[in-house]
């Protein structure tokens, strides 16, 4: 399925994306602190990987992390060992992925319906809430994305091969995609994109020996390659095996007794709706154009990507384990659903669907609120407007810049997309500059660590309220933290922390500018002498239970 090469729309298209790249790009230079709890723990373990040359195991404080699987870690390791120990460092692989997410989409895309629905599938997926956010942090659940839409792309131009032959060579090509995905986050990967293809061959009418055969040779070549890494973990400790794949995995899939438990059924609902916004609208757009049937290929493809996404879903939520990142390999289903219908709207340039003007108006109305929300929080953070005038300015500033969408004014098609485009990536630049800068040191322990780089010692024990162990390991200097034991440097909750009546000797307590109010709900903190470091206080362990004692009485 191809469509006539449109150099205008091509140029159009291109403009859009070096547009974009400004936004994706502010997060990657900008010396924004890394975030805790996950950022600045990855971070910390990649930084020793490379220290200790141990490329197989991951560790931090010498004690091995045996909660994911590698492929990140090598990533980011490679990125340290080249860039040296810095934000740019740690966070260049996050957006290496999401752009890979992005051009792996297109390339889905350009399959399913030419070139231009694979351009505008991209150009969706790049300008959705959860995918740009997520890619400007460093997690693991990125890297699994590009790897599960080429996945399934190799098992589609399988399913189209004309022979036996190209069927199994692009069943091939499926396994290396989806080995990278098992080490990325071993067996979910395969079940996201495994079951929806098998259920889509049934209800299309696909199977035959030669597409069963390209599945044999790819499930083959995935365990082979991610059975080495693999066995190299249980060798070199055992039990690794039964730990992640029974006690992590499958229990976690399973049971709700995980740290991610005891989440509703629904929560991914919410997640995926929200975070594929500005453009969760038009879904119902393409699944109109479903129900409206069209040539055999047209319906193939409406089969595969609803599919895809339905069984997605219902996998994902029927997990007991759930969190906003797990989810991420169904943005590009939803991308590639409005990218196919958005693509045969451009061709037919139609300015008077209604439901297209109605999808419109939802996506670039909600976008068009956080203009005025993020620059109300930009004047109040830098006291450029007085505090009473806040929220009115919010409201008032976001109605009217909202009304603009939702007059319901007759245009085309491509401008409804270049102005959706555009908008997003105002709105994220906005939210780098004005939201993500600004909140990093109150979720990193970067100015912590300094303060004891300066210092030239650390104290023998530090406890962090509210997770701040990751970064605070990143930047500290090597030969501090080399003195440092597993206990060390602890997360403490609230609770444990006003639990305490004897302090550990010698010990020091990090609590971040937002917990101190809490704390001070319990206890009266006036007059505790303390250091501050940031977005941090820092107290004397046995200063700090002298107030405790007091409090309690």
């Amino acid at each position: 399925m191809t469509t006539p090469v449109d150099l205008r729309s091509t140029q159009v298209l291109w403009r859009l994306a070096l547009g974009l790249s400004v936004a994706y790009a502010l997060a990657l230079v900008l010396p924004i602190p890394l975030f805790d709890p996950d950022e600045g723990l990855h971070a910390a373990i990649a930084r020793e990987m490379v220290e200790h040359g141990d490329w197989v195991t991951p560790h931090l404080l010498g004690v091995p992390f045996l909660d994911k699987p590698i492929l990140y870690f090598w990533a980011l390791a490679t990125s340290l060992s080249v860039f040296g120990p810095s934000e740019f460092a740690v966070r260049l692989p996050g957006i290496a992925f999401g752009i890979a997410g992005v051009l792996a989409t297109a390339s889905l895309g350009a399959a399913l319906g030419g070139r231009r629905a694979g351009a505008l599938s991209g150009l969706i997926h790049a300008t959705m809430l959860v995918p740009f956010a997520v890619s400007a942090v460093s997690v693991h659940d990125i890297a699994l994305v590009p790897f599960t839409t080429l996945t399934m792309l190799a098992l589609w131009r399988a399913a189209r091969a004309g022979n036996t032959g190209a069927a199994i060579a692009w069943g091939a090509a499926a396994g290396v995609v989806l080995g990278l995905a098992v080490l990325t986050k071993a067996l979910s990967g395969v079940a996201a994109v495994g079951l929806p293809f098998a259920i889509w061959m049934v209800w299309d009418r696909r199977v035959r020996v030669s597409l069963l055969a390209a599945g044999v040779v790819c499930v083959a070549v995935a365990a082979l390659v991610a059975l080495p890494w693999y066995l190299a973990m249980e060798h070199a400790n055992a039990g690794y095996l039964h730990y992640y794949f029974v006690e992590r995995h499958l229990l976690g899939y399973t049971t709700s007794t995980q740290l991610h438990g005891q989440r509703a059924w629904w929560y991914y609902l919410p997640i995926v709706a929200g975070g594929a916004l500005p453009w969760t609208g038009f879904l119902w757009m393409a699944l109109r154009d479903m129900r409206q049937g069209g040539s055999r290929d047209e319906v193939s493809v409406h089969r595969l990507l609803w599919t895809w996404l339905v069984v997605g879903l219902v996998f994902f939520s029927s997990a007991g384990s759930k969190l906003l990142t797990y989810v991420l390999p169904l943005f590009p289903v939803v991308a590639l659903l409005v990218g196919t219908m958005w693509n045969r709207r451009w061709q037919a340039n139609d300015i008077d669907d209604r439901g297209m003007r109605l999808a419109d108006s939802l996506g670039g109305g909600l976008l068009s609120l956080l203009l005025p929300l993020l620059v109300g929080i930009a004047m109040q953070r830098f006291n450029l407007t007085p505090e009473p005038l806040f929220g009115t300015f919010v409201v008032v500033g976001g109605l009217g810049v909202a009304g603009f969408w939702l007059r319901g004014t007759r245009t085309t098609a491509r401008d409804r997309f270049v102005r959706l485009v555009a908008a997003f990536g105002v709105v994220a630049a906005l939210a780098v500059l004005v939201v993500m800068a600004p909140a990093g040191p109150a979720f990193s322990a970067r100015a912590v660590a300094r303060y004891y780089n300066a210092q030239g010692a650390v104290p023998p024990t530090i406890w962090f309220v509210n997770e701040r162990v990751g970064s605070f390991l990143f930047y500290l200097d090597r030969d501090l933290r080399e003195s440092f034991r597993p206990d060390t440097a602890e997360n403490v909750t609230l609770e444990r922390l006003l639990s305490m009546r004897q302090a550990p000797p010698g010990l020091a307590i990090a609590v971040p500018f937002e917990q101190v109010a809490l704390i001070e709900r319990r206890i009266s903190l006036a007059g505790v002498p303390h250091m501050i470091a940031g977005q941090h206080r820092i107290y004397e362990g046995a200063v700090f239970a002298d107030a405790i004692r007091r409090g309690a009485r």
